[in-house]
């Protein structure tokens, strides 16, 4: 059995993409990933975030099910952070007919927002 995480990186292992391959691996399930985001952070701080661009998340989807489509049917989200990442994964989930969970990761146990600043958002509406 093969699935899915599209998370975020959290080089600490306590979270994201780390933390879900750890988990399925001990369900037996051989892990793949779109990482949506790169933090800097340990179990104390989050020191950064960096967005990954929403074309290079459709590259890993698409270079995923290239190879391992017809294998994977499940998947789950972590760390999304933008309305953009958002859109093109629920795209991208649609187009290869997941069946998710959902794991609306906003903060990081450190702390720290996970989320791009509501600011952001409403300045990119005007």
């Amino acid at each position: 059995m093969m699935g899915i995480s599209i998370a975020g990186l959290d080089p600490s292992g306590g979270a994201g993409i780390i933390a879900d391959m750890k988990t399925f691996q001990a369900l037996g399930i051989h892990g793949t990933s779109v990482i949506t985001a790169l933090t800097s952070q340990n179990p104390n701080k989050v020191f950064s975030l960096m967005p990954i661009d929403t074309e290079y998340i459709k590259e890993q989807f698409d270079s995923i099910f290239d190879g391992y489509g017809e294998y994977i049917n499940y998947g789950k989200t972590g760390m999304l952070y933008s309305p953009e990442i958002i859109k093109t994964v629920a795209k991208k989930i649609k187009e290869y007919d997941i069946k998710i969970v959902v794991d609306p990761v906003m903060i990081a146990s450190a702390g720290g927002s996970l989320l791009k600043d509501e600011r952001d958002i409403k300045n990119q509406k005007k």
